[in-house]
C-alpha cells in the first residue's frame, strides 16, 4: 500500500488529478491488488475493477473499508488459473488456494451493507465465441455504490475482448461480447466525495 500511496502522490505531482475519480483496475494478481486497495484505501479510491481475480486479501486479513467503494469483478466460469469457485488452482506457475468469485462478491455485499437479494440480468450475446455473460448486482449499498459480479459463462483467464498472452488450452476462451467499455461504464458511475 505504500507503493500505491507513492504512485498516487507522484502522478498528482505532475498531472491535475481529479481526486474524486481515482480508480484501480487489474487482471489476475492485479485484480487481487485492486480488491486490496478497496479494503485499505477506500478513502482515496472511488471504485475498483478486478478481472479474473478476487479479494484474496480478505482471506488472511481484515478488510474494512472506511467508506462505500464500488466493486466490479469480471470472472470466467472456465478460468483455469483463478477458478470461478474457491479452489487450489495451479496455472502459469502459481499455486495455492484462491477465493472464488461468488464468495468474493458476497463478501463485498455484506461488507458494504448491500441488500441481500441481488438482481441478475443477461448481457447481449453478440458474438459466437463460446461464452455468454450475466451480471449480478447488489443494490442499496453504503454511500450509494454498486457491487457487481459479471460472470462470463465459459470464459477463461483473459481480459474481455483482449489478446491472450497464452493459447486457449492454457488460459481458456476470450469473451468477445464486450470489452473495456463495460469497465469504464461501471467506473464512471462512481465518485468519491471525500477525494
Amino acid at each position: 500500500m505504500a507503493f500505491v500511496d507513492a504512485l498516487i502522490a507522484d502522478i498528482a505531482s505532475w498531472l491535475n488529478v481529479d481526486r474524486t475519480r481515482v480508480y484501480a483496475v487489474g487482471l489476475s494478481n492485479g485484480a487481487a491488488i485492486s480488491h486490496r486497495i478497496a479494503c485499505e484505501r477506500s478513502e482515496d479510491f472511488a471504485a475498483v475493477v478486478g478481472v479474473a481475480g478476487s479479494n484474496q486479501f480478505s482471506t488472511g486479513a481484515d478488510c474494512v473499508p472506511t467508506r462505500g467503494i464500488g466493486v466490479l469483478q469480471i470472472h470466467g466460469t472456465a478460468d483455469p488459473c483463478w477458478t470461478f469457485e474457491t479452489s487450489d488452482s495451479r496455472c502459469l506457475g502459481s499455486d495455492g488456494k484462491k477465493l472464488g468469485a461468488v464468495e468474493s462478491l458476497t463478501g463485498w455485499a455484506e461488507r458494504l451493507d448491500c441488500a441481500s437479494d441481488p438482481a441478475e440480468s443477461d448481457l447481449p450475446d453478440r458474438v459466437d465465441d463460446g461464452t455468454h455473460s450475466t451480471v449480478t448486482e447488489w443494490s442499496g449499498c453504503r454511500d450509494g455504490v454498486s457491487v457487481q459480479l459479471l460472470t462470463v459463462h465459459g470464459g477463461g483467464h483473459i481480459w474481455p475482448n483482449g489478446s491472450p498472452a497464452f493459447d486457449t488450452g492454457r488460459v481458456g476462451l476470450v469473451a468477445r461480447d464486450f470489452g473495456s467499455e463495460v469497465v469504464w461504464e461501471f467506473l464512471s458511475t462512481h465518485t468519491n466525495s471525500q477525494g
